[in-house]
């Protein structure tokens, strides 16, 4: 098992590439302006019924796109203590392993994980989407650092757990 050692060093980040999320938050604002323009140069009484809707679903489909990369996941980073996730234009979610109870499978259309966990008395859900990079590590950095927590078989299959110095 000496080959994962370097998976339990711990604090350890993984972020989303800055270069897609950035570049897509630009291409959006770029999509967006162009659309403005568009709307208030190039469109009059005599422009056709599809020219005149074409520049407003651009701009829709821009601005989708710089609310999900503002608002979704960005960076996770594990220390002995908690899990902290970090978004761009979001409030940190910060989950100590202590207050985490369950985690298991979402199966819907949305593959991904759903992490519960008790926040001011209240038991609370994150997902957390399997398109993340280093999934399968982040998966097991949480088995091995909140071994307390009630998995599903699937999490289970997935954890690859050090063998104690005693073994």
């Amino acid at each position: 098992m000496e080959q994962f050692d370097e998976l339990y060093q711990l604090p350890k980040s993984v972020s989303f590439p800055k270069l897609s999320r950035y570049f897509a938050l630009i291409m959006g604002i770029l999509l967006i302006i162009y659309s403005i323009f568009v709307i208030f140069t190039k469109l009059n009484e005599n422009t056709s019924t599809f020219m005149k809707i074409v520049p407003f679903f651009i701009a829709f489909l821009a601005l989708d796109s710089i609310t999900r990369n503002l608002f979704s996941l960005n960076k996770i980073t594990i220390n002995e203590q908690e899990l902290k996730l970090t978004f761009l234009a979001k409030k940190s979610v910060t989950i100590p392993w202590l207050r985490m109870t369950k985690m298991e499978i979402y199966k819907g259309k949305a593959k991904g994980f759903n992490i519960f966990y008790i926040e001011n008395g209240q038991e609370k859900k994150y997902f957390l989407t399997m398109q993340f990079p280093k999934m399968i590590e982040i998966i097991n950095l949480i088995v091995f650092l909140a071994p307390h927590v009630e998995y599903d078989e699937f999490v289970k299959s997935l954890a690859i757990l050090p063998k104690s110095k005693n073994n």
